[in-house]
């Protein structure tokens, strides 16, 4: 009977302690595992965190000027624009206007390669009428002395008197002829002297 007891005993001791061993390793596998899992989720933050990182330089990159000058194409082509002046445009513009800035309007009384001798045109009735002298009835008086700037622009105006048009094309200082009517842009330099930076030769038609 004594015997049956301590067999009894035995088995429900080695019965406690295998089921503490159990218990044990299953509570190491648990703690393991949270950690692994705590370290992988870490390492997804660190790779978000990353990635973010590269975004944001991406978009400061992509919101650099173009240039090293602070301005953007858009602005270079319209500053190009700006610099393209009007007197080197060829096409059709209102004759009117061609009269505006004019310096000197006239007939070409002697011409050479630097320079032209302009009867100049007078006015009369208060601006309202323009008179040109005729062919061989120039007064040095009114003779103006033209001279070619470097780069002077010389044109050739079709003037359409009905419809108060004029057609531009460029031309060279060897279009210049004696009795030429022209248009002169520039300077005086003194009573008798213009300096010119443009020419326009007017032709005149219906």
């Amino acid at each position: 009977m004594k015997n049956q007891k301590m067999w009894k005993n035995l088995v429900i001791g080695l019965c406690l302690s295998a089921l503490t061993g159990c218990s044990a390793g299953a509570d190491e596998k648990t703690e393991g595992g949270e950690m692994y899992g705590t370290e992988y989720q870490s390492g997804v933050f660190d790779d978000e965190e990353m990635d973010a990182e590269e975004n944001v330089s991406t978009e400061n990159e992509d919101n650099s000027l173009p240039d090293g000058n602070g301005t953007n194409g858009v602005d270079t082509a319209q500053e190009k624009q700006k610099n393209t002046t009007a007197d080197d445009a060829a096409g059709k513009v209102d004759a009117n206007s061609l009269y505006t800035s004019a310096t000197l309007t006239g007939s070409v009384v002697e011409f050479s390669d630097g320079s032209c001798t302009v009867s100049a045109d007078v006015t009369e009735d208060d601006g309202e009428t323009i008179v040109s002298a005729a062919p061989g009835y120039e007064s040095e008086d009114t003779n103006v002395v033209v001279t070619y700037e470097e780069g002077c622009v010389v044109q050739i105006a079709t003037i359409y008197t009905t419809a108060e048009i004029a057609e531009l094309e460029q031309a060279s200082v060897s279009d210049i002829k004696k009795q030429a009517s022209v248009i002169i842009y520039g300077s005086y330099t003194d009573t008798h002297h213009v300096s010119a930076d443009r020419i326009i030769i007017c032709h005149r038609t219906a």
